[in-house]
């Protein structure tokens, strides 16, 4: 969270590859963080922020991310990732 924190304020760049590995473990654990913090009464992020991390088990694309390969939107549309999205 605290990289995700950097980048959101401007203090990392804006492309900084985020793969959190393991969806049964993350996907609940970002659904609460939507849920509370983009659509709860906070709102403290924006539906961006949503993209800039990806979520997957599937160690081939966690590695194209990291390593440039593949944009985090591209990654985030492969069937191999999580559906976290604003909408």
């Amino acid at each position: 969270f605290t990289v995700l924190t950097q980048i959101q304020c401007g203090k990392l760049p804006h492309d900084t590859p985020i793969v959190l590995v393991g969806k049964s473990y993350w996907t609940p654990i970002m659904q609460a963080v939507k849920d509370q913090f983009l659509n709860g009464e906070r709102k403290t992020i924006s539906p961006e922020d949503l993209d800039l991390f990806v979520i997957t088990d599937d160690a081939q694309l966690a590695g194209e991310v990291a390593l440039g390969q593949k944009g985090i939107l591209e990654a985030k549309a492969d069937p191999r990732a999580a559906g976290i999205r604003a909408d």
